[in-house]
């Protein structure tokens, strides 16, 4: 998860029709038994179009890219339609329609099982729409989650576009995500960002990223910049591959990751590099695996 910027003054078109000012208004007087269709409510797919520009076509909350076999889906911050922890709440169904509360995520986060209908906070929370009314008409400046009322109920599930996540959670070396706040641990366990069992495709990848960054800093300085001699590309790259080696020990968390990374060395590294990175990278893991590197 980062930081991104959205101009809540500023909706798509598909948020302006009357068509969706009929929909704004027939939420009100149905609440949870509104009938939130996406393709219908966001016509011409304008308000898709506009996320995947903000979000960089990425999951809003894990960043999975949607050119990875996700389909991106529009999400809403606040739940439509119920609350999990309160059985009594009709959702937030007064925001289905606000561009300050739709998102961009993928599947895996937005699921049940995930974030779903969770919307943990410490402050009050709102049941009704009152609040947010001008001339008996929902007030769309009054919705904004870095104001008040909304902002009072504390939430404890950050929020990309208005938090700074960065002081929230951050990656460790080994790709884990750390919460440095409650905040930042409480999103990470909402939305499984750890989870090996839940999410294993996502850790495969951060943790082939962080090998993928570390190869190609070596190599670009042997091929490319020449600042390092052959002995030294050698040394750096073989702590590299000690590393996948031994990650793979059983007691080690995620060894499975290491596992793949390991004995799938061409489908995971190799494949994702230039011809020539690639041939060489190969002949210096084969040695290793020889034991003559």
């Amino acid at each position: 998860m980062i930081s991104v910027k959205k101009d809540f003054d500023n909706p798509p078109s598909g948020l302006k029709t009357d068509n969706c000012t009929k929909k704004r208004k027939k939420s009100l007087e149905e609440k949870n038994n509104h009938k939130f269709k996406c393709y219908n409510d966001y016509p011409e797919n304008t308000v898709f179009e506009a996320l995947k520009t903000i979000y960089n076509s990425k999951c809003g909350y894990c960043e999975t890219e949607m050119n990875a076999g996700y389909k991106l889906q529009i999400e809403h911050y606040r739940p439509k339609k119920e609350v999990k922890e309160d059985k009594t709440h009709k959702g937030y169904y007064w925001l289905g329609y606000e561009w300050s509360n739709l998102l961009l995520a993928c599947p895996k986060c937005n699921q049940q099982g995930a974030k779903g209908n969770y919307f943990p906070i410490t402050g009050v929370r709102i049941h009704t729409h009152s609040n947010f009314l001008t001339d008996n008409k929902l007030d769309s400046n009054k919705c904004y989650p870095d104001k008040s009322p909304l902002k009072d109920e504390k939430p404890l599930f950050l929020n990309p576009e208005i938090d700074e996540v960065e002081k929230h959670l951050i990656f460790s070396s080994n790709g884990e995500a750390k919460g440095i706040t409650e905040r930042g641990k409480i999103t990470i366990e909402i939305c499984n960002l750890n989870s090996y069992e839940k999410r294993a495709d996502l850790i495969i990848a951060r943790k082939t990223i962080i090998v993928l960054n570390d190869i190609r800093e070596d190599l670009d300085n042997y091929l490319i910049e020449k600042s390092i001699s052959e002995e030294t590309l050698d040394y750096n790259l073989k702590k590299i591959f000690i590393k996948i080696l031994e990650g793979q020990n059983k007691d080690n968390g995620y060894s499975r990751v290491y596992f793949f990374l390991y004995n799938k060395f061409e489908i995971f590294i190799l494949r994702k590099l230039g011809k020539k990175q690639r041939n060489l990278i190969e002949k210096k893991f084969e040695l290793f695996k020889n034991g003559e590197l």
